[in-house]
């Protein structure tokens, strides 16, 4: 039986998928993602696929029999005139593989150690997030001691700082926890 409420939402429904597939940038979120596998690979989420193309530089979505591989921690996978692996964009991170159809984001943003006194110790792994530490030259410590002496790690522990006083003639340095 044919119902003209069925066709209204079907069309709704195509017109829907159409406007998020021509004018969204990215890969549809985990929560949408069912429903994009259904529209584009008739249901089979082992074909659907939706990455970044270099070349077009934009997000593809297509369905592809070719056989999917994990991608190392550290890496994203994209369309760069064939499929390849390339390091995370800076500001991002990858600390676990994940199938190479999945996305072409690395899942976490990298902590900006920003806060109060805080500097950069080192933000050059894509696996890793940045590491943090007070900046001791301008006499700020940590306010509680971090699992390493010399640095914290901000999306683990409290990397807070604050402004130590030190007695007339001495400065901090680096040390067991910032000393004077």
């Amino acid at each position: 039986m044919h119902n003209d409420t069925d066709d209204k939402h079907s069309d709704f429904l195509f017109g829907l998928l159409s406007t998020i597939n021509g004018f969204d940038r990215q890969c549809p979120h985990p929560s949408q993602r069912t429903v994009r596998i259904q529209s584009v690979c008739s249901g089979n989420s082992s074909a659907y696929t939706c990455l970044y193309d270099t070349i077009k530089e934009g997000y593809v979505e297509f369905c592809s029999n070719r056989k999917d591989n994990f991608v190392r921690a550290g890496l994203k996978y994209v369309i760069s005139g064939t499929f390849r692996n390339v390091r995370c964009s800076d500001g991002r991170y990858q600390p676990v593989r994940f199938w190479s159809n999945q996305s072409s984001v690395c899942m976490n943003l990298k902590s900006e150690c920003n806060g109060f006194g805080e500097t950069v110790y080192n933000n050059r792994s894509s696996i890793y997030d940045a590491t943090c530490r007070c900046d001791y030259t301008r006499g700020y410590a940590f306010v509680s001691e971090p699992r390493n002496k010399c640095f914290c790690i901000p999306s683990e522990e409290d990397c807070s700082c604050y402004i130590k006083e030190c007695s007339k003639n001495t400065t901090l340095s680096p040390g067991k926890f910032y000393l004077c």
